[in-house]
């Protein structure tokens, strides 16, 4: 299935776009690199030279694709992460759910630490602070997903800052007490 003149980003784009076709019809655990390879158009060693034997890697990429996207689109919320985070997760809601109807969760939250988590040569205090927004905005965004999303970003985000303050505030009360 040698193709010419084909770039290195559009066949990892097909193998990804096949890899989520079918996982539409069944199982992740189930899919097997000669069934993206088929869907795709493309050969085995192909999908060996861009993501090894690893699917993950595969549905790494395809976020990373829909982050960028996504940075591109919204430039106005570039300067709010957690805000470009939400529309993110909001205007690919399809994709995530899929992901957690595929129990790929641990995914899921690999992608938020990816994007929001620490960075290569990041000061260590920033780094920790950043853990933890990262994992509070997956626990937040997660509970979103299992909903299917329908709550606007907007609202999510004033449920989460509400979320905080509440929890604040009953840590004041047992201690108080």
């Amino acid at each position: 299935m040698r193709k010419k003149n084909v770039s290195a980003e559009f066949i990892k784009t097909c193998y990804a776009l096949a890899l989520i076709k079918l996982m539409k019809e069944k199982d992740y655990n189930n899919i097997t690199i000669s069934e993206i390879c088929k869907e795709a158009g493309f050969g085995r060693t192909s999908y060996y030279r861009y993501f090894t034997n690893n699917k993950d890697k595969l549905i790494l990429f395809i976020a990373k694709l829909k982050w960028i996207e996504c940075k591109k689109n919204n430039p106005e919320d570039a300067k709010d992460e957690g805000k470009l985070l939400l529309n993110h997760v909001y205007n690919n809601k399809d994709f995530f759910i899929l992901l957690r109807k595929q129990n790929l969760n641990a995914l899921i939250f690999e992608i938020f630490y990816n994007n929001f988590g620490r960075q290569e040569n990041e000061n260590e205090i920033l780094s920790y602070g950043k853990a933890f927004f990262a994992g509070a905005y997956f626990g937040v965004i997660y509970e979103w997903i299992i909903e299917g999303c329908i709550d606007t970003p907007d609202i999510i985000a004033t449920k989460f800052v509400d979320g905080f303050k509440y929890a604040i505030e009953q840590a004041q009360k047992e201690k108080s007490q």
